[in-house]
């Protein structure tokens, strides 16, 4: 998956999102990619988690993936940039009914003007959820609840 955006100085900015298991989040300049030369992507590390999924809007980059599960407590956590370098973690543990198991997210989208949503499938209970963003992708909240009857 590819993502065009902008860096935080405005220049154009590819995000691109590759099948490794970890570290799948890589940087790319406009130049590299008309090049061909996409192995000179800057490999995101801070991020260090597959993602599935990344979105630029309002001079904000999102990315969601995996939430891994470490001991007896998942790690839920997605990722926030202004920039497209610098990536900061946003914890997301709190969120309303996220399912207490590992699991991945997929689905993300922004409306372009500050607010961001992404969705889960939880399997346990065949209940899909759409969390919301109202601050760039600063603080969530359970925005909609679909239950699957089967």
């Amino acid at each position: 998956m590819i993502n065009y955006g902008k860096d935080g100085s405005g220049n154009p900015l590819i995000i691109l999102l590759t099948s490794a298991d970890e570290d799948s989040l890589h940087r790319i300049t406009p130049a590299n990619y008309a090049a061909g030369t996409i192995n000179s992507a800057t490999n995101i590390t801070s991020v260090g988690v597959k993602q599935h999924n990344v979105a630029w809007g309002n001079n904000v980059w999102i990315s969601v993936g995996d939430q891994k599960t470490t001991g007896t407590s998942p790690t839920k956590k997605i990722f926030r940039s202004t920039d497209g370098t610098n990536w900061t973690t946003i914890d997301i543990s709190s969120l309303t009914d996220f399912p207490n198991v590992a699991a991945k997210i997929h689905a993300l989208a922004t409306n372009g003007v500050g607010k961001w949503w992404f969705g889960h499938y939880d399997s346990t209970t065949t209940t899909s959820r759409i969390y919301c963003s109202e601050d760039d992708g600063q603080t969530w909240a359970l925005h909609h609840t679909l239950t699957t009857s089967q």
